[in-house]
């Protein structure tokens, strides 16, 4: 009998070793992804360009890639048109439906910079245009300053750099670019809305490279920088605006809704266009994580982990999830809107922006892109989404 407890002791001792041990791994588990949360999500430093392709051919303007590392981007050999960027040059290609993922990647290649020889590393974006509106799209622009207040104080106002184009009309659209992104996201579009005689604005806001900072010290994904679209939207009106067109790319979908559900000065917002906007942070950290792949147990990141790990960064760093849920104000909205997504978007999950499709079909109109990642519906299937967009303007800024 002595002998049955002792071992029952033991092996409760055991027990509770085990469970101990378990626990101890789960919070450091949680605390390393509440980590990698504010690093990929919140964090204002710029991830270093990866060159994850190298040139294996040039001649004939084309140009023939191979990947160098594992897993490079899928823009490589994805259908229509990219930017391509190596150290110190920047250029354009295009991918034909003709090749396949079983042939070599052959892209028809135009210069814009230097041209790469062979061997030289390269990365693929979605940018395909560097510079500014009149070295890379041939259209006229002024650089202005637009001022908004940072922080609480009232003389906290700063300087924020933006494009202006001018147009024939009475009408302004105003882009919003992403996170880690800069004004030049919106050269793809620009010159289509500026020959169709709207004046465009291409803005800075808070948390920029070499811009203001948020008192947080992070990325607010609206929160904060609506108030700096707000300055803009004032900027324009003070320039003889009309009718404005608010256009956000991903995180600048969300400034631009946030302000849409804040702000009281909207007199002349007459529709938005949102590509592939980020509505829910929450939605985009947990759809993350559902392609986080764990290389030793295998698959993805399980919900209990990512759901404590979301409570610890809401403590650490002040994450307020809730605060960036714009589908839960959607009945806030009140202008026509354009929403733009591709159905297998990795970075943004594409159900958010069917949700606010189906909860406010009065005001939105869907498109949605098959076999499009995150804002790459102009690169991929560029005619389309030109129409689609001046259509809406037309409809919504006349």
């Amino acid at each position: 009998m002595i002998t049955k407890m002792r071992l029952l002791r033991r092996a409760l001792k055991s027990l509770v070793w085990v469970l101990g041990i378990c626990v101890l791994i789960f919070l450091a588990a949680v605390w390393y992804y509440a980590d990698m949360l504010r690093d990929k999500a919140l964090s204002l430093e710029r991830d270093p360009t990866v060159y994850d392709l190298r040139v294996a051919a040039v001649g004939n303007d084309t140009i023939t890639l191979e990947p160098v590392v594992e897993d490079p981007t899928d823009r490589w050999e994805k259908v229509g048109i990219w930017g391509l960027e190596w150290e110190g040059g920047y250029g354009r290609i295009k991918l034909s439906d003709s090749v396949t993922k079983e042939s070599p990647a052959i892209h028809q290649f135009t210069v814009i910079e230097d041209e790469p020889t062979i061997g030289t590393l390269v990365t693929v974006d979605g940018f395909a245009f560097r510079g500014n509106p009149k070295t890379t799209r041939g259209v006229t622009f002024e650089d202005v300053l637009i001022q908004s207040f940072v922080g609480d104080c009232t003389l906290c106002l700063e300087d924020f750099p933006a494009w202006l184009t001018q147009g024939t009309k009475d009408s302004w659209v105003i882009f919003v670019h992403g996170k880690g992104s800069n004004r030049a996201e919106a050269l793809r579009i620009l010159k289509e809305v500026s020959n169709a005689g709207y004046h465009t604005l291409s803005i800075t806001y808070r948390n920029d490279e070499g811009l203001a900072q948020s008192e947080s010290g992070f990325y607010g994904y609206g929160a904060t920088e609506w108030k700096d679209l707000e300055a803009a939207v004032a900027f324009a009106r003070g320039a003889g605006a009309e009718n404005i067109a608010l256009y956000g790319f991903s995180m600048g979908g969300a400034i631009v809704t946030s302000y849409l559900v804040n702000s009281e000065e909207q007199n002349g917002i007459t529709g938005a266009i949102l590509d592939s906007p980020a509505l829910s942070l929450e939605a985009a950290i947990d759809h993350g994580a559902e392609q986080t792949y764990l290389p030793v147990v295998g698959g993805s990141l399980p919900r209990p982990l990512t759901s404590t790990a979301k409570l610890v960064a809401k403590v650490r760093f002040g994450l307020d999830l809730d605060r960036i849920n714009y589908l839960q104000r959607a009945d806030e909205l009140t202008v026509p809107i354009l929403l733009i997504q591709g159905d297998i978007d990795d970075t943004v999950p594409v159900w958010t922006s069917r949700q606010l499709a189906t909860t406010r079909p009065d005001i939105v109109t869907y498109l949605e892109l098959a076999n499009v990642g995150h804002v790459e519906g102009w690169n991929m299937e560029q005619q389309v989404y030109e129409r689609a967009v001046l259509e809406f303007l037309s409809g919504q800024t006349e």
